[in-house]
């Protein structure tokens, strides 16, 4: 687009007619008549991207949560990074920004990147019908003395006064899974042949033995706050990067709440305003052992 700037000259008065010059001669556009490309439309930046306006020109940058030169931008995946985008459980990318979200059990801090724990028990009582146990991720309902828990896992039935006996095939008598002794973890199932079959609740599996039942990653992240990772013995909890484990082997301490308690030697007071503090020391496994801890800690 061409503008036109109109310059009188006043040297014939009689005639007063306008001079045209193109405005785009350098000596006849003063600074103060600048064009604002941005304001106008007339900038060729990313629709991902801020236009700014400069002397006699223009430049564009990328917003927030994008990368490019400006003319082309293109997302940054947050989630991407060895970081995980700072989330500790799941990084969802979206554009020009992310979020973060957390697995079954667990709620999403106020900073928008830790999870916390869902007390399940503080609400109804879990839909328990007697105890209600929380755990990290889940929760668990269970019976007084003198009931059993039902197939649902949260109503309980009363304990029959005398236990039958079942006529096996060989004529004598099996185990019921009224016995005490019938050696189920979790659920007792009755075969109509007098056998009986252990099962496990919801995110646990049989073990080798066919009546114990181990904890899995697939529900409540195995109780981890972080990571969790599927053993022969059950979950193991790791931690992301920046974090570690704390004694309970499931929740995540920040380090840099911990680094103003590293002595010389690498041993790390977790809790050293306590009346007995303990310590953890880096093993050569990366793992962390525990010992009490020795009056008279240095900070760092």
């Amino acid at each position: 687009m061409n503008y036109i700037l109109k310059i009188y000259d006043f040297v014939s008065p009689s005639s007063r007619k306008p001079l045209l010059h193109p405005l785009t001669t350098p000596s006849l556009f003063p600074p103060f008549l600048d064009v604002d490309e941005c304001a106008e439309a007339l900038d060729n930046c990313s629709i991902d991207a801020i236009c700014q306006n400069t002397l006699k020109s223009y430049k564009c940058i990328c917003k927030s949560g994008y990368k490019g030169d400006g003319k082309h931008c293109e997302d940054v995946d947050e989630c991407a990074t060895e970081y995980n985008g700072g989330c500790v459980h799941e990084c969802i990318n979206i554009p020009g920004n992310y979020r973060c979200t957390c697995f079954d059990g667990f709620r999403l801090a106020h900073d928008g990147h830790n999870c916390l724990d869902v007390d399940e028990c503080s609400d109804g009582n879990g839909g328990c019908q007697q105890i209600c146990v929380n755990m990290m991720g889940s929760y668990e309902c269970r019976c007084r003395e003198g009931f059993l828990l039902s197939d649902n896992q949260h109503t309980c039935i009363q304990r029959p006064k005398a236990l039958k006996a079942v006529q096996s095939d060989g004529g004598k008598d099996g185990p019921t899974c009224m016995d005490k002794n019938h050696g189920c973890a979790h659920i007792c199932r009755e075969s109509q042949k007098g056998g009986i079959s252990c099962e496990c609740r919801p995110g646990f599996q049989l073990t080798r033995n066919m009546k114990d039942c181990k904890l899995t990653c697939n529900y409540g992240n195995g109780g981890c706050q972080h990571i969790c990772e599927e053993t022969d013995h059950g979950p193991k909890c790791s931690c992301h990067m920046k974090f570690v484990l704390h004694s309970d082997g499931k929740t995540c301490v920040a380090m840099q709440h911990c680094t103003d308690f590293i002595d010389n030697h690498g041993t790390l007071t977790i809790n050293p305003d306590e009346s007995q503090p303990y310590v953890k020391v880096w093993s050569a496994n990366l793992s962390l052992l525990m010992y009490p801890a020795r009056p008279g800690g240095r900070r760092k």
